[in-house]
Parts: C-alpha cells; structure tokens; sequence
C-alpha cells in the first residue's frame, strides 16, 4: 500500500512484511511532475505576470530537466491578445541546428521558476517544424500555424474570437 501527503513531503510504502518503508523514486516522480504541472485557464492567473523581455534568453527544458535551447523571440496576435509561440533556439542537443529556430506554441510550455517547460525530448524536437533564422516564414500562413500546433498536439488559436 501506498501513500502520499497532500503536502508532498511523506512519500512510503509498506513492504510485503508489513514494514514501512520510503519510497525516493516516487518522491522524486512526484516532485518533477508537481514542479512542471501543466498551467491551465484556473492556474495560468498565479504565475506572476512577466514582461516580455525577460521571457526573451529563457532556458527551455524537458521535463526531465534536461536542456533543451532558449527561447530568442516571441510571436505575438495583437488583435486577440494572445502569444502565439515561443521561438526557440537550440544547443547541441540536436547537432548542426545553430541556424535554425523552431517556433513552438505557447500553450506547449510551462513556466517552472526561472525556465520553461517542454515535454519533448530532444529527438523528437529534431524532427519538429523548424525554419531558417535568417528567412522567417509567413507567420500569418494558417496552413503553416496548423502544423505548428498539430505537432505539438495543441488547440491552434486561429478562430479565437477578439477580446
């Protein structure tokens, strides 16, 4: 049998002897799934508001901590209010990708202190939709932006009425 506290701090189970004993793997499952919990519409209003400036150098991590690339730039729908996607460099994890730069939609990532949260490994990243950092594709392409968002398996915000 097994057993958490609500506070996250006991984490034991007992043994087929009956003893008590603590369980460190599921201590530390918990704690990496407590620390990246996705950030829906009731969470989303306790993060801190940011500015976008400080968002721009981020880290990008899996939610294994391992580092994925850092965030250059942010693609923004003025007329919705909304951020679209995190444009997204990498570093080595994918070998000679220093010239490209995946866009990856903002409701993929989560914010888990001073880096986000993408759960992707670093292969999967690989075959991600990517573009050249020197020629930006049609950012207002609807077929393009699907892609985006079908990949990482994400509702697009293309037909979101105006606030």
């Amino acid at each position: 049998m097994a057993f958490a506290c609500a506070g996250g701090t006991a984490f034991a189970h007992t043994d087929a002897t009956g003893e008590r004993t603590q369980d460190v793997s599921a201590q530390k499952t918990l704690t990496v799934l407590a620390q990246v919990a996705p950030v829906g519409p009731a969470t989303r209003h306790a993060i801190p508001r940011t500015r976008a400036s400080s968002i721009a150098g981020a880290d990008v991590r899996t939610v294994l901590g391992e580092r994925l690339g850092t965030i250059e730039d942010l693609v923004v729908d003025p007329a919705r209010g909304h951020v679209l996607y995190a444009v997204m460099s990498v570093h080595g994890v994918l070998g000679d990708y220093a010239d490209r730069y995946f866009p990856v939609p903002w409701t993929a990532l989560h914010a888990s202190g001073d880096y986000y949260v993408l759960n992707i490994d670093a292969a999967r990243l690989k075959e991600a939709p990517s573009f050249d950092a020197a020629r930006w594709p049609e950012l207002t392409s609807q077929p393009w932006q699907m892609s985006v968002y079908q990949y990482y398996n994400q509702r697009p915000l293309l037909n979101d009425a105006p606030r």
